[in-house]
């Protein structure tokens, strides 16, 4: 319930009009400027926290912060003053227009009304970034659609300054809306960098571009959960080519690993503007932001793509397109992959029981030193086993995950250049190279079971278990995602023959390319 009055005016300046929401924290309240005659909007903190030292201090802190900026999509603070009773109240801007939640209520945003949402967006951001100013909350809940082509950043609430002197959130603490934020925040690090506001900004991207929310999930627990676990699902625009695009630009907005996403929202921009209209990166030259520039950061160039000769559905061949000179870089490459994966997924304590088990001096070995850090097949396995006993609940979705995060590092890091599009079958091939690359003993024999269907079959592996199993298909099945595929099923099945343990990963999957 609001504690003050229509009607009231305080410090004889700003009499409230109206009441235009009433939050958590505190009541915002349509007012007028009795001296300068303007409508102005009054934040006012819930008298039940007088005696609550950290609403206060957010308060406070929300005050400072939007003092510091001075772009047109941040709202400009005018006063900050106490009501008569002794509670803080702060004089901003009135907005007028819908948020950004209610808007996408009656669908998706055309692609020209996204980017002009998002220039503005980024370079607001941007800015905030280099005071070293972290909003944390952002939503579209929090963005503001006037009557101009400028958004409105609202809710500073949940803001930090990098610098620390004003963070009020303990270790371990999640705050903030579980669909839009970043799984590093999800698991409840101190650590927030920009990256986690970019993340944010991924997951706007796509509901803007889509009607739905990247993380759609029926309780914020589910949320959470995805946030950590999931990649963003495809976009499926009309213009393939370029939702393929987009789609690579979320991907890398939201990835899993910080240090992985964009650095800044310049950058991020940079890069939307280059999907739409082609190209890798849009030239700085054309960012014109009305006197402010986005610094533009060009990405390194692909790799140089590998020739596919056909192959036939026996064992895979390795020896064109994988040099086995490669092979315990990869190796020790994937064990790096998966001390990410346990961390990103269970934690710095989780981590922590995989070195004990594994033994902390070769663990550390590889994490340091990764060139030279030679690995056998055994003690990859045996690394891979100690991640099944310690973390396997069971259902197996712990391997499949671990196989999505073993696929996404190998294409991205070591063989980038077999993501070039490619119809159903040279994908198909693909894999199976793939898999011949991570093993020494194991037949990867691919054979087509249906329309748009397959299975690959894996033998003469003596380590295979179901556990493993369940991860390769997690490694296909994210494979195939980053690879232009849609539409996935997978499914794992493991038998033994013979005494010798044996896994079948059908799938199936559609494609617009030829």
């Amino acid at each position: 319930m609001p504690h003050l009055e229509l009607g009231t005016t305080l410090d004889g300046h700003y009499r409230l009009d109206g009441l235009l929401g009433v939050g958590g924290v505190g009541a915002v309240y349509a007012a007028w400027h009795m001296n300068l005659s303007r409508p102005v909007a009054v934040k006012v903190l819930h008298p039940h926290f007088a005696n609550h030292e950290e609403p206060l201090q957010r308060f406070l802190r929300e005050a400072q912060i939007l003092s510091k900026l001075g772009h047109e999509s941040f709202v400009e603070v005018y006063d900050f003053s106490y009501t008569s009773d002794g509670m803080p109240y702060l004089v901003m801007e009135l907005v007028t227009g819908e948020n950004l939640r209610t808007r996408l209520g009656r669908g998706a945003l055309p692609l020209e009304e996204t980017l002009r949402l998002f220039l503005p967006l980024c370079e607001a951001l941007t800015q905030a970034h280099q005071q070293h100013i972290l909003h944390r909350d952002l939503k579209p809940d929090n963005l503001m659609l006037g009557p101009t082509s400028v958004v409105k950043i609202l809710d500073f609430g949940m803001a930090k300054l990098m610098s620390g002197e004003l963070s009020l959130t303990q270790d371990r603490v999640v705050m903030g809306t579980p669909y839009y934020m970043a799984p590093e925040r999800a698991r409840g690090s101190r650590v927030v960098e920009p990256t986690s506001d970019i993340f944010s900004l991924g997951a706007i991207l796509y509901e803007s571009l889509t009607g739905v929310m990247a993380f759609a999930a029926e309780t914020s627990m589910a949320a959470m959960y995805k946030v950590i676990r999931d990649p963003v699902p495809p976009l499926h625009l009309p213009d393939t080519a370029l939702s393929q695009r987009l789609d690579a630009v979320i991907a890398k907005a939201c990835a899993k690993d910080p240090h992985l996403r964009y650095q800044s929202a310049s950058e991020m921009w940079n890069a939307l503007q280059g999907a739409v209209r082609g190209k890798e990166q849009a030239p700085s030259e054309d960012l014109d932001t009305g006197g402010a520039r986005l610094p533009s950061t060009r990405p390194p160039p692909d790799l140089p793509s590998h020739s596919m000769a056909p192959s036939s559905p026996s064992r895979a061949s390795v020896s064109s397109d994988v040099p086995g000179s490669e092979r315990p870089t990869v190796k020790a490459g994937l064990a790096h992959a998966l001390f990410e994966f346990v961390r990103y997924r269970f934690g710095e304590q989780g981590l922590q029981k995989v070195f004990a088990a594994f033994g902390l001096s070769r663990a550390h070995e590889i994490l340091t030193d990764l060139p030279t850090a030679k690995i056998e097949m055994a003690e990859l396995n045996r690394l891979h086993s100690v991640v099944i006993q310690l973390f396997d609940d069971g259902s197996l979705e712990v391997m499949r995950d671990l196989g999505a995060h073993f696929s996404e590092w190998v294409l991205k890091t070591v063989y980038k250049s077999f993501l070039t599009p490619a119809g159903p079958e040279t994908i198909v091939r693909r894999a199976q190279i793939m898999y011949g690359a991570m093993t020494e003993t194991g037949e990867a024999r691919v054979e087509k079971v249906g329309e748009r269907q397959w299975c690959m079959h894996i033998l003469n592996l003596p380590t295979l278990t179901p556990p493993m199993l369940a991860a390769t298909g997690g490694w296909v099945r994210r494979y195939l995602q980053m690879a232009g595929a849609r539409d996935i099923g997978v499914e794992d099945r493991f038998r033994m023959e013979g005494g010798q343990p044996v896994g079948d990963v059908y799938f199936s999957f559609t494609s617009d390319e030829a």
